[in-house]
């Protein structure tokens, strides 16, 4: 449960017909359904310095950074992993991901700057190939979030990189939970196609 005066934003989109829609915003309909939701907790499986040619081993999976570019509204990193690769462990986790609840987006790479308590999402755009078993993958992540506006400008956050590291995170399923949701007056916002 919240606290008074606080609570959490859930949003679902789906395609109505027009006349639907337009119903709908005329005449809002009464909703009332059950929702369920998984709370995770981020948890870092291996970080690492942002020095160009660092090599780290984590279990069986290695990363190696090629090269750190600073560019006018981004940080861009280029980086090489390693890690075994099996069809069937593969064709498992299609399979458990195949209940109706649940995200293809539960790990991911941020930059993380531990002395600041904060971090930063990295756009991931991976090139992979399987040979003889393990699976390479090279990656161009970028982070865009390291600028903040101040009046009518953007301004770099200085000092942030100086003690930000490489860290891969996967979201871990804490708990599931259902919630019962009644809305007297549902409105319909129109989305931009």
């Amino acid at each position: 449960m919240t606290r008074p005066g606080e609570g959490f934003w859930v949003q679902a989109n789906t395609l109505l017909p027009g006349s639907i829609a337009e119903r709908l915003d005329r005449d809002p309909a009464r909703y009332a359904g059950s929702l369920w939701l998984t709370l995770r907790r981020p948890t870092v499986l291996n970080e690492m310095p942002l020095q160009p040619g660092s090599w780290t081993i984590g279990g069986a999976q290695g990363m190696r950074v090629g090269g750190v570019e600073s560019r006018e509204h981004a940080v861009v990193i280029r980086a090489v992993d390693t890690t075994p690769f099996s069809w069937m462990e593969t064709y498992r986790g299609w399979r458990q991901r195949g209940r109706w609840f649940g995200t293809w987006h539960d790990q991911g790479f941020v930059l993380l700057n531990r002395g600041r308590g904060e971090f930063v999402s990295l756009n991931d755009r991976p090139r992979t190939l399987v040979v003889a078993g393990v699976q390479l993958t090279w990656r161009e992540l970028t982070a865009s979030g390291l600028r903040v506006r101040r009046g009518d400008r953007w301004e770099s956050r200085p000092g942030w990189m100086d003690d930000a590291t490489i860290a891969f995170v996967r979201a871990v399923p804490e708990s599931t939970f259902r919630r019962d949701v009644e809305v007297e007056a549902m409105r319909v916002r129109r989305g931009e196609r």
